[in-house]
């Protein structure tokens, strides 16, 4: 998988912002990402490697996903999700590598 500057959503496409820090003014939690669903955008941290941007990605997808469909998962059920998913994909080399 490509790191991309947009994905797509459940038919919608969330812009991908590559930052140093992310704040979202609610939680004290560190964040690898964040999906700001109203403003179709998705901000990553910038220092992670490319798997851990790749991991984060999709976990912001799930979120999204979550949201839309109203389906309540926990923060724990969304990083189970991610980690499956995630080895899923990679074990049936379904991410493209590299550029």
């Amino acid at each position: 998988m490509k790191i991309p500057k947009k994905i797509k959503v459940n038919g919608i496409i969330y812009k991908i912002e590559y930052v140093e820090e992310i704040n979202d003014n609610i939680h004290s939690a560190d964040y690898r990402g964040i999906a700001l669903i109203k403003d179709k955008k998705v901000k990553i941290l910038n220092s992670y490697c490319e798997d851990d941007k790749r991991r984060t990605i999709i976990h912001e997808a799930i979120h999204i996903l979550d949201d839309d469909f109203k389906i309540n998962l926990s923060e724990n059920s969304v990083r189970r999700l991610t980690s499956g998913l995630y080895a899923f994909l990679k074990d049936n080399k379904l991410l493209k590598e590299g550029d």
